[in-house]
């Protein structure tokens, strides 16, 4: 992987999962440092405030899973963040990017979006192709410690697609799963074993494509 900096990029997972199959495909040898931080604002904004500080110029890479706005997003696509729309809908341009992955706007949302009709009304209303809840508070507190930032993001879920609202309960605030959780609400609605089977297969694919991507990287400097 070729970098802006002479440091290896360190690299961000808001979820457990997207950290263990990243780290799983990256291997040991990897100079790239790897951390999880929990889902949301709050967990980007609990792991900066814990960690220890980093170089100025250092460059840090929020990798995992998006949600797809637009039909020209399918299962397993990887884009690089062009842009970050806020909630307020200011916009944060990255100062890096990727040579090697096609770029897209993100929407940084406080909440999931799980229904297709949340989706379509997204991206009418900002023009965004991707959403995440992690990219905005990323970008902030990048840009507040001097450090180079890029958002990486693979899509698990598409424009057209409904998730379970029971997703938003099924994630802790470290970014583990919650098996009994998940387990209580396909007893009490058995439908949901379809809808966990179609997530399982769609994240897998888009996560190793995300590691692929990862492996071959190479990033260089947006002009200001």
């Amino acid at each position: 992987m070729k970098s802006t900096g002479q440091e290896p990029p360190l690299i961000l997972c808001p979820l457990a999962h997207e950290y263990g199959v990243i780290r799983r495909h990256l291997g040991r040898d990897c100079p790239m440092k790897l951390s999880c931080t929990g889902p949301g604002t709050r967990g980007i904004l609990r792991w900066f405030e814990s960690t220890g500080a980093l170089q100025e110029g250092s460059t840090v890479i929020l990798a995992g899973l998006g949600g797809g706005l637009t039909a020209t997003l399918d299962h397993g696509d990887v884009v690089c963040a062009s842009e970050v729309i806020q909630e307020d809908g200011t916009r944060l341009k990255s100062p890096v990017s990727a040579r090697n992955i096609p770029s897209a706007s993100i929407f940084s949302s406080e909440k999931l979006v799980h229904s297709s009709l949340d989706k379509n009304e997204l991206n009418t209303r900002s023009g965004a192709e991707v959403v995440d809840m992690e990219s905005s508070a990323f970008a902030r507190a990048c840009n507040a410690r001097g450090l180079n930032w890029i958002v990486l993001r693979a899509v698990s879920d598409v424009h057209d697609e409904d998730l379970p609202h029971q997703v938003a309960h099924w994630i802790d605030h470290t970014g583990r799963t919650r098996p009994w959780t998940i387990t209580w609400d396909l007893l009490r609605n058995p439908t949901l074993v379809g809808d966990c089977m179609r997530m399982r297969s769609s994240s897998k694919l888009a996560l190793d494509r995300l590691a692929g991507q990862l492996q071959v990287l190479e990033l260089r400097e947006v002009a200001s």
